[in-house]
């Protein structure tokens, strides 16, 4: 008897190779997780970056925006659908200050529409004049249950496009029938916000 080793048991005699197995399950599992959530968390960023872009496109089409009543309607088929985010888009001259953007944006009361869109403001949203005044080129979509975007937002994805805007020209320029017409480059401005 005293020259046999100890019998322990049918677990005990397993468990110093149960030990490393199960590690390494715990291992395999926790980077299996972990590689899961990074996954999921690139596909939520590269689909609110395509739904982006797809509203970007639906708004400016072809990049040549040919009248405020044409970006006007563009902007109301937009709103039509349902969006995960919140996001505002306007039209700046070409040579405008990306600074000045955020801070406009930042300013603006969506619930006052009417007031932002008409060019009788502080505003240097690009503009056209049409049959019921001025109007400026500016869009918004504020999603259900969002908030505006205000200077409590910390995140947020500005995107810069450049487009080309036909403006009419002549020597009477109240005249919104004109025949001749001008294409201004320019820059559209979206800002996006959950």
């Amino acid at each position: 008897m005293l020259s046999r080793k100890g019998f322990i048991g049918p677990i005990g005699d397993d468990l110093p190779s149960l030990i490393p197995i199960v590690t390494g399950l715990v291992i395999f599992f926790s980077v299996f997780v972990l590689t899961l959530n990074t996954y999921n968390e690139k596909n939520v960023f590269l689909e609110r970056q395509m739904d982006m872009t797809t509203v970007a496109r639906d708004i400016k089409g072809d990049s040549l925006i040919l009248n405020w009543s044409q970006f006007n309607h563009r902007c109301n088929e937009m709103k039509l659908r349902r969006y995960p985010y919140s996001f505002m888009i306007a039209i700046y001259n070409n040579e405008v200050d990306v600074t000045k953007v955020i801070d406009e944006f930042k300013g603006l009361n969506l619930d006052d529409y009417d007031s932002i869109i008409s060019s009788e403001n502080e505003f240097s949203f690009l503009g056209q004049k049409t049959d019921e005044g001025n109007k400026n080129f500016f869009c918004s979509y504020l999603r259900v249950g969002g908030r505006e975007f205000s200077e409590n937002k910390r995140q947020y994805t500005v995107r810069f496009y450049p487009i080309a805007v036909q403006q009419p020209i002549g020597v009477n320029t109240s005249n919104v029938n004109a025949t001749q017409f001008l294409i201004v480059p320019a820059v559209m401005a979206m800002v996006v916000w959950e």
